[in-house]
């Protein structure tokens, strides 16, 4: 078990990252506050996967999904998937967590909006 400053406890696995992902935060400008508050959340998504027996390489949407629907159940704050959004980007970012998969287009609007940005990607950007 680790400690994070100020009074967050750390254990599973995300442990290993954890003193990394606090200086992301300050890093990104998070006061203190809501740093120690992504903490505390980051910490709980770390139980919660080490009681069901996951590793950091395992964590998809759907394993974000089932989190976010347990931590309904006892919480009412941070308990969106949105929530998770900087610490879930910091897990990608270093390798721990894989990016999700796009998800392909189902309506003739997304497939003309993909092609759009493409465009804009091909022709537009520097």
């Amino acid at each position: 078990m680790l400690l994070i400053r100020p009074r967050v406890r750390m254990s599973g696995p995300i442990v290993g990252v954890a003193e990394d992902l606090v200086r992301e935060l300050k890093s990104l400008g998070y006061a203190t506050t809501t740093a120690t508050e992504l903490m505390r959340l980051a910490a709980h998504l770390s139980r919660w996967l080490d009681g069901s027996g996951l590793v950091l390489a395992e964590v998809t949407p759907s394993v974000i999904d089932a989190f976010v629907a347990e931590r309904r159940t006892t919480y009412t704050n941070q308990t969106s998937a949105q929530a998770l959004a900087p610490i879930l980007g910091f897990l990608r970012r270093v390798g721990a967590v894989p990016e999700p998969l796009p998800v392909p287009p189902t309506t003739a609007a997304q497939v003309v909006l993909g092609e759009f940005s493409q465009y804009l990607l091909d022709q537009r950007a520097p």
